[in-house]
């Protein structure tokens, strides 16, 4: 009989089925040869997750640095790359990024502004927007509304003082073009 020897991975001894065999079980051997090629990658991880997101914060500061009037084009411009540019796919994407809290400045990440972006511009978030722009079917003819904030409906003792200052608004612009007075009926209704 032979010898039992002790497996380098998980300390267990066994009796070698060959005589070069080292580990007890292909698990072990595959679990103590996988970071031998290159070694352990967490600081590998580390280091790439950084670079990910300072990038993310120099694309923030480059759109917020933008004049404000410009900020469209920008965003658009940035966009613009996605095609052919993982990294800025991988960004816009990020679920860390989308899931981030509201700031007290008010202002979004860079994941968050370009769908905000995508989802007035096209109708779609940011996700959408991008396997449609790999596929090349974007919806360039999304109509862009632009919406009032919401307000309450007027009603209760406010109502008859907002239909008489409409209605008086309404007859001093009709005065002021030279239009002929409507009856108080018809305004108010």
């Amino acid at each position: 009989m032979t010898e039992q020897i002790q497996c380098p991975t998980c300390d267990a001894e066994f009796t070698p089925r060959r005589k070069n065999q080292m580990y007890c079980s292909d698990n072990c051997r595959k679990r103590k040869s996988r970071h031998a090629a290159r070694g352990s990658r967490s600081s590998e991880n580390t280091r790439l997750s950084y670079e990910h997101y300072e990038r993310a914060q120099r694309l923030e500061e480059m759109v917020y640095t933008t004049a404000p009037q410009a900020r469209l084009g920008m965003m658009k411009s940035i966009l613009g790359h996605i095609l052919h540019d993982a990294g800025l796919r991988r960004i816009l994407t990020d679920p860390v990024l989308l899931r981030e809290p509201p700031r007290a400045d008010d202002r979004k990440n860079i994941a968050k502004a370009a769908s905000a972006y995508t989802k007035k511009f096209y109708g779609v978030s940011i996700r959408t927007y991008i396997e449609q722009a790999k596929a090349g079917t974007i919806n360039e003819e999304f109509p862009v509304t632009r919406t009032a904030p919401r307000q309450r409906p007027l009603a209760g003792s406010r109502l008859p003082y907002v239909q008489r200052d409409a209605a008086e608004f309404l007859r001093n612009v009709r005065l002021a073009r030279g239009v002929a007075p409507v009856a108080q009926e018809a305004i108010a209704a």
